[in-house]
């Protein structure tokens, strides 16, 4: 049990990181097309980022969804015992 704590933990602060620095990709990104000429370009980017950032958030949900799961299952089967 103390194992797969650990583990969400871990993949909570991976997870974390991860959006962290999708954030900062984002305003990267929208500090460019501001003061780019290749709008177009920099607009394709800046979307690709919000997107990955979004997508890192539903995959954080996901895990956290599995290992609860996980743990649910673990803690129903030492109280059958």
């Amino acid at each position: 049990m103390r194992v797969l704590y650990e583990l969400f933990k871990l993949i909570s602060s991976a997870a974390e990181r991860q959006i962290a620095a999708h954030s900062k990709s984002v305003c990267i990104h929208f500090a460019i097309i501001v003061t780019s000429s290749s709008f177009k370009h920099e607009v394709a980017h800046w979307l690709q980022a919000t997107a990955q950032a979004k997508q890192a958030s539903i995959h954080f949900l996901y895990f956290s969804g599995i290992i609860l799961n996980v743990l649910g299952m673990i803690y129903q089967l030492l109280c059958q015992m």
